[in-house]
């Protein structure tokens, strides 16, 4: 049998065309832009709103069941954000799902753990957990004259990994400084030892390993000595030179103790004032649960698999109660969510090719 060559490329390019529409893969085509299009907007108004909190790297297509998808980095980490459904209240696009986040209202309903809500719910939760992020920041920071130590690390390349400047005192310390073990040393000070990119990287707060020796460091350099010192009663002109840099020493320990209660105690109440704000919000926040046990008469508790067998069944049953659309978004989110779970896979499959049938058909 001889065929031309171009006959020959018309029949490969069906051919590939038939085996993309089989197995679901992206293909940039009308549809596919049009939801790319739509998923970009609404990716638009999140990052506007909240700025550096929120960057979009790219979005890509992943398939024509569970749609396009976007890397993202949300504060100082990075997430994919998935489309949903359509948003039922028409404001926005769609309802989107960041896979993996760590305020998880998915995971309770059997899915996979992450955070699923409309644009305006992911913009008002990411603006709070910054705020409580921010406020963690100051709280490291909040304990007295710790503000003023200055911490380079050198990411451990030697065992004293951290160096400490205290007033114009500076310290080598291990990661351990108050273990035996550990390395917890004055070295020089700042006519001897400059700031310079050799220490290692300057920190921004200290490192919660080395904050007790660091505050231990602080309180023994209380150098308040004079021989007459005018204190309440003129006690210190009692004293010897030894027991009035004692007393002076335990005196400022108290103050200092009663200081950094105060201070920890009020930064701790506007903390948890902050949590329970974030607390009461997330618990209103919640995924639309049981819409297609409801529409398919499925007990609650039960797999919607104890029921349908035949992802032709599923599909059929979902499609004689809502639009194509809607069933579509609905078995491929459950399909998504439920990796285990075969029959939502099953339904996607039937759905795809019956709607490849139609097209055809007209």
């Amino acid at each position: 049998m001889k065929i031309s060559l171009k006959k020959l490329k018309e029949v490969i390019r069906e051919d590939v065309k038939k085996l993309i529409n089989e197995t679901g893969e992206w293909t940039g085509d009308e549809e596919d832009q049009a939801w790319m299009d739509a998923f970009k907007k609404d990716l638009d108004v999140i990052e506007k709103q909240l700025g550096d909190k929120f960057t979009v790297y790219d979005v890509r297509g992943f398939d024509k069941y569970q749609g396009p998808y976007a890397n993202v980095k949300i504060g100082d980490s990075s997430y994919q954000v998935w489309t949903i459904e359509n948003d039922p209240a028409g404001d926005r696009n769609f309802i989107l799902w960041i896979d993996d986040y760590p305020v998880d209202n998915t995971s309770m309903q059997n899915l996979k753990p992450g955070f699923q809500g409309t644009v305006d719910e992911i913009i008002m939760l990411i603006s709070k957990e910054e705020v409580v992020k921010e406020t963690a920041e100051e709280e490291e920071k909040s304990i007295v004259g710790l503000e003023n130590v200055i911490v380079y690390d050198n990411g451990g390349e030697s065992f004293d990994r951290y160096t400490v400047f205290i007033g114009d005192d500076v310290y080598g310390m291990s990661h351990n400084p108050t273990s035996p073990q550990g390395f917890n040393q004055w070295i020089g000070d700042t006519s001897e030892i400059k700031q310079e990119k050799h220490l290692g990287e300057k920190l921004d707060s200290i490192p919660s390993e080395i904050q007790d020796a660091v505050l231990t460091r602080m309180d023994t350099e209380e150098k308040v000595l004079h021989e007459n010192y005018n204190f309440k009663n003129n006690i210190a002109m009692k004293m010897t030179i030894t027991e009035l840099k004692k007393f002076i020493k335990e005196e400022a320990e108290r103050l200092h103790k009663i200081t950094l209660l105060e201070t920890e105690k009020k930064r701790i109440d506007e903390k948890l004032t902050v949590l329970k704000e974030v607390k009461k919000w997330q618990k209103d926040v919640k995924p639309k649960k049981g819409k297609m046990h409801d529409l398919l008469n499925v007990p609650e508790g039960k797999k919607i698999s104890s029921k349908y067998t035949s992802g032709e069944a599923l599909a059929k049953a979902l499609l004689r109660k809502v639009d194509r659309k809607k069933a579509a978004g609905m078995i491929n989110y459950a399909a998504n969510a439920n990796p285990e779970d075969d029959i939502f896979d099953k339904a996607q499959r039937w759905l795809s090719r019956n709607s490849e049938k139609k097209k055809a058909a007209e």
